[in-house]
């Protein structure tokens, strides 16, 4: 017999077993629809990061990330050091995050409260800071209850918010987005005097780039002193 038909045998011998093989291994594997290929080849998502399909909407993201803080309707909680947030202009919350995570903001020793947020914001992808900013824009304002304040601090603090804070806030304090400049009616005193304590001392609004922030602190060195800075902070807390 020569070599060519040996090789013809051979071949003729072996093709059923291999055939047997594969049949016996597709019977072992069931076939995937499409739906059931499209899902083996998408890895699963990370459980609780930003972005998954745990907090795909802004709803769940605030709620998984911020109410602890700011309060489930955004109203703020002055014990945490963390403001109302709810009906605040979209452009500003947007800004705030991104200074928080790009380093112009919550840097200090100083600011504990700061350095929270920043933590936060570095914590949440950048692509959710304008959805989040805009569902906390259209979000209802609650009312607060504020503390009293004394009818002559409220006059001075209205004095010296008219004189140096109304034009670029508006006299009702509901701020104006086109000057960049947030609503400040309402905001607890604790939270706008630890602001503006914090532009005066450079522990915000001094880091290279922050332009409003520049704004703000050359304003609040035109306050006279800690009287007219804490009267103004009470005042926007009645408005």
């Amino acid at each position: 017999m020569n070599t060519g038909k040996c090789l013809q045998i051979v071949r003729l011998a072996i093709l059923p077993l291999l055939v047997g093989f594969l049949a016996a291994c597709a019977g072992d594997s069931p076939a995937l629809d499409s739906g059931e290929q499209a899902a083996a080849a998408t890895p699963p998502p990370v459980e609780g990061a930003a972005g998954d399909a745990g907090v795909d909407d802004v709803a769940g993201l605030y709620a998984a990330q911020c109410a602890s803080c700011h309060g489930e309707s955004g109203q703020g909680n002055v014990a945490m050091q963390a403001p109302q947030l709810a009906g605040q202009q979209a452009e500003y919350l947007a800004r705030q995050l991104r200074n928080f995570a790009g380093g112009l903001r919550g840097q200090s020793a100083a600011d504990a409260a700061g350095a929270s947020m920043a933590a936060m914001a570095q914590g949440v992808d950048a692509k959710y800071f304008e959805p989040l900013a805009a569902y906390l824009a259209q979000m209802p304002v609650k009312p607060v209850q504020r503390a009293a304040v004394a009818e002559q601090m409220m006059a001075r603090g209205k004095r010296v918010y008219q004189s140096r804070c109304g034009s670029c806030h508006r006299v009702d304090a509901s701020g104006i987005a086109a000057m960049q400049a947030p609503a400040l009616a309402g905001m607890s005193s604790e939270y706008l005097q630890r602001q503006l304590r914090n532009y005066r001392s450079g522990i915000r609004g001094a880091a290279k780039g922050d332009r409003y922030g520049a704004q703000m602190r050359a304003m609040v060195g035109t306050l006279r002193d800690d009287a007219d800075l804490e009267a103004v902070a009470a005042y926007l807390s009645t408005l």
